[in-house]
């Protein structure tokens, strides 16, 4: 089992509690809504959310006004989206469809093209570096001809610089220690996940999972970008929307769709 299913999957329920941090969440929309708003993403298109998870920033461009569609592999991540659109009564307004992001263009190849698509949450490069490749071509393929795409990861640069072999955090009656290792030939944080549940005064250990993140810097996002049909436009290093430097803890890239894609699109669909 590859470590993606054991911790989504498998144990999806717990790390989906751990995830779940409302200020960050908070931030991260009001800084999607104003490159929405500098690209020029109007209210009424249709938004893609790939790799959802509960689907917090689907429902929050749903209740703005979008048209999104939530995909994450995680079944128990997808419910929870789905349980809370039924809640804010938006479920004519947000889809939550449970699939593999290596896989997303067969998985919504009868569905309208995305004026936007987003992945936030460092959910590109938990593969390999021909798998990042592939998901954001396919990405490229169901972007409509003036689609905008923004990515979210954490930045190579300063996890090189700040990164700490061990990481302890708390969330709700939980505590995780984070054991973490770089590969610098291969540009990977490797890390080892224990999760305790507190007793008291003790620690009871839960599960332990393995994770194996393929780390970029922007300069190589922007390659990536180019070799898949997109145009990079422009990137920052936090949600505060500050450029990107090498003590900014992530990278949010933007890109829109290239004008050779746009050519090729006519010329395959006639449109």
């Amino acid at each position: 089992m590859y470590w993606t299913e054991k911790m989504f999957i498998e144990h999806g329920d717990i790390f989906l509690k751990f995830i779940d941090d409302e200020a960050r969440f908070q931030k991260e929309f009001e800084a999607l809504q104003r490159i929405f708003s500098e690209k020029r993403v109007s209210v009424g298109g249709n938004v893609l959310d790939l790799c959802c998870g509960s689907g917090t920033q689907a429902l929050n461009l749903a209740k703005k006004g979008f048209n999104v569609t939530g995909v994450d592999f995680s079944p128990i991540a997808i419910k929870k989206a789905r349980e809370s659109a039924e809640n804010m009564s938006l479920k004519g307004h947000v889809e939550f469809l449970v699939g593999d992001a290596r896989r997303v263009s067969k998985l919504l190849e009868k569905k309208k093209s995305f004026n936007a698509i987003i992945s936030m949450g460092t959910s590109i490069g938990y593969y390999d570096d021909e798998t990042d490749k592939s998901i954001v071509k396919q990405l490229n393929k169901l972007a409509s001809s003036i689609g905008v795409l923004v990515i979210d990861v954490g930045n190579r640069d300063y996890i090189i610089k700040h990164g700490e072999s061990l990481g302890i955090m708390e969330f709700d009656d939980y505590e995780v220690h984070d054991h973490r290792r770089l590969n610098l030939d291969e540009s990977h944080a490797e890390s080892t996940w224990e999760f305790y549940k507190k007793d008291g005064e003790d620690l009871k250990h839960v599960v332990t999972v393995s994770s194996n993140i393929r780390l970029y810097s922007l300069h190589e996002l922007v390659r990536l970008f180019e070799t898949t049909g997109w145009e990079y436009c422009n990137s920052y290093g936090n949600f505060d929307m500050e450029p990107v430097t090498i003590d900014s803890k992530r990278i949010i890239i933007i890109g829109k769709k290239g004008a050779n894609a746009v050519e090729k699109t006519k010329i395959g669909k006639g449109v």
